[in-house]
C-alpha cells in the first residue's frame, strides 16, 4: 500500500517539476506544511519547495507545462509563486531559492 508521501511524490506536477529540474540540474526539495498535510491524509493543494539554482527559468517553464501562472512573490529574494487553476479548484507551487547561513 502506498504512503502519504508516495502519493504526494507521484503527483503529475510534482513528477513534472523533479523531471524539469534533472534536465536543468537543478536541486529541489519539497517542504513546509504539504509534508505535514500529506501526512495528516489531507488533501493538499499548496505545495512548497525549495530551489537551489535556476529560480527564474524553472518555475516559469513549469508554470507554462501546467497552464498556470508564475509570479515573483520577493523578486530580491528569488521567491517566486506558480498558480494552477482557479478558485476552489486551484493548485499553489511556491518556489523559493535556498539560503544558507554558514558561519565559518
Amino acid at each position: 500500500m502506498d504512503g502519504p508521501f508516495e502519493k504526494l511524490l507521484s503527483d503529475a506536477p510534482i513528477q513534472l517539476l523533479a523531471r524539469l529540474a534533472g534536465e536543468r540540474s537543478v536541486g529541489v526539495w519539497l517542504v513546509g506544511g504539504c509534508l505535514r498535510d500529506a501526512l495528516m491524509g489531507r488533501d493538499v493543494r499548496d505545495y512548497d519547495f525549495a530551489l537551489e539554482g535556476a529560480e527564474e527559468e524553472l518555475p516559469g517553464e513549469f508554470a507554462t507545462r501546467i497552464g498556470g501562472c508564475f509570479f515573483w512573490l520577493d523578486r530580491m529574494r528569488r521567491q517566486s509563486r506558480v498558480v494552477q487553476g482557479k478558485g476552489d479548484e486551484s493548485f499553489t507551487f511556491d518556489l523559493p531559492t535556498c539560503r544558507c547561513a554558514i558561519s565559518p
